[in-house]
């Protein structure tokens, strides 16, 4: 990222579910802050395209149980 001219800032650890008896389930999720100089409207606009479209191409990745659903098809034919 810093070669894009991103500066790292902080990191920290949200988790997420219950244990309270031990038997329960959680889960950690890492957030990294980020930060960057801009110097025109134009450039922040640009960052928002970016991020959009990395957004929408993370989503179209299938998950691992689609891409096994995928490759059952893929061997019927």
């Amino acid at each position: 990222m810093s070669a894009l001219g991103w500066k790292f800032e902080q990191a920290y650890v949200k988790v997420s579910g219950s244990s309270g008896n031990g038997y329960g389930s959680t889960s950690s999720t890492t957030h990294y802050l980020l930060s960057k100089d801009v110097d025109s409207i134009q450039e922040i606009n640009n960052i928002i395209d970016e991020i959009k479209a990395k957004k929408s191409e993370l989503n179209n990745i299938p998950t691992e149980s689609e891409q096994r659903d995928t490759n059952s098809i893929n061997k019927i034919f």
